[in-house]
């Protein structure tokens, strides 16, 4: 599933509820703006995790790839990224799952920028069966 999320830098709000839902297996793609905010030079990294199973994303700076988390745009009043979360990354999460994103700047200094619990379906529809 694609979610579009957008972060206010100066008014972020970890308590926000996306309400984020998803079918385990299926790829997760998050295309997020941080608004009033240059992301050029910064780490971003994105955890999703249970308490047995966690998937780890980075971009190119956080020593990840762009097939993981691409930066889309970077200009003085906003930056965009893309975190994708490839197909069966997600097979054996719990139902309930935590979502984290991170960002940190060239002095070392890390801010979360989201945190979400996710929900997973466990099952897909089984497109063998006719109907």
């Amino acid at each position: 599933m694609i979610h579009n999320i957008l972060i206010p830098w100066s008014t972020i709000n970890l308590a926000d509820d996306l309400r984020l839902k998803e079918v385990k297996s299926d790829t997760i793609v998050l295309n997020v703006t941080v608004d009033e905010l240059d992301l050029s030079n910064y780490k971003i990294r994105c955890v999703l995790c249970d308490n047995c199973h966690s998937v780890q994303l980075g971009n190119l700076l956080a020593g990840g790839s762009d097939a993981e988390i691409l930066a889309v745009a970077a200009e003085s009043g906003m930056s965009a990224f893309q975190v994708t979360v490839a197909k069966n990354e997600t097979t054996d999460f719990s139902q309930y799952v935590k979502l984290e994103i991170e960002i940190e700047d060239t002095l070392g200094r890390v801010f979360t920028i989201l945190q979400q619990l996710v929900t997973f379906n466990d099952e897909n529809i089984d497109w063998t069966i006719p109907a």
